[in-house]
């Protein structure tokens, strides 16, 4: 597990947490269901995964993917500290266990 933040091709903030696209679903677990987050709009597939979810009033953007890993987005910079906050929480926990 690690933290890495970068900024993307359309400038939004990316922070990586995984180099491991399967902890995808723990991502997702530990945000909707620890998190409080709600689903906005999913798309699934085996190579790439997309959820955007609202948070504390904020849409963020949860990523895999497949050589990749697993990120948490920020969808606009109005959303980065909503975005850095759940990767520091979600870091928190996976290097708890």
């Amino acid at each position: 597990m690690y933290l890495k933040y970068e900024r993307m091709a359309d400038d939004r903030l990316a922070a990586w947490l995984s180099g491991d696209a399967s902890r995808f679903r723990d991502l997702y677990a530990l945000i909707v269901d620890q998190l409080g987050a709600v689903v906005v709009e999913e798309l699934i597939d085996v190579e790439q995964s997309y959820v955007d979810v609202r948070l504390n009033g904020d849409l963020i953007t949860l990523h895999s993917e497949a050589q990749v890993g697993v990120a948490v987005m920020a969808t606009s910079t109005d959303t980065e500290a909503t975005a850095r906050e759940v990767a520091e929480k979600v870091a928190a926990a996976w290097s708890a266990h």
